[in-house]
């Protein structure tokens, strides 16, 4: 762009400018700061609080200067559920509770018992038929978890690996 086109440009805008305050500026000599600004104002033209959609009366208006009031009207419909305050502080801790009951004496009451088992040491293995196979990962020669087994039903598991993997299961006698 030239320059003599920008400070052509400039000089049009700001007689635009000019030009529309000059328009909206009523018939006399001071600017209505509140009318065209209102935030600079300094609060309320009546000096009364208003709440949203309930500011005073514009000037002018058909507004009776004293006058009684009318009946209190029905209250409103319910607004909408707040949000939940923020959480306090725990309490202090209650008083320690009295003992329970003694539980039952441990051992082999006549009925079945449950055992576990682990196996390991070769790449697959399984369970004997009476048990049942609770887990099964398979490790490498460092004894790290390399991935997951195949399993083989209904009590096996398989590991397949170039790293020397052996499976590791535990079986469970229910």
């Amino acid at each position: 762009m030239r320059l003599w086109a920008s400070w052509l440009i400039t000089i049009a805008g700001t007689a635009l400018v000019v030009l529309a305050f000059y328009a909206v500026l009523p018939a006399s000599d001071r600017i209505p700061i509140g009318g065209l600004l209102p935030g600079i104002g300094g609060g309320l033209r009546d000096g009364q609080p208003a709440s949203v959609g309930q500011g005073p009366s514009p000037r002018g208006a058909n507004v009776p200067a004293s006058g009684t009031s009318g009946p209190k009207g029905d209250a409103g419909p319910p607004g909408p559920k707040g949000e939940p305050g923020p959480k306090g502080e725990a309490g202090l801790p209650g008083p320690k509770g009295e003992p329970g009951p003694p539980g039952p004496k441990g051992g082999d009451s006549g009925g079945s018992s449950s055992s576990l088992r682990v196996l390991r040491g070769s790449a697959s293995n399984a369970c004997q038929s009476d048990e049942t196979m609770i887990s099964a990962y398979c490790v490498s020669s460092a004894n790290e978890i390399t991935a997951p087994p195949v399993i083989i039903p209904p009590h096996g598991a398989r590991c397949v690996g170039i790293l020397n993997v052996k499976v590791v299961i535990t079986c469970a006698k229910l």
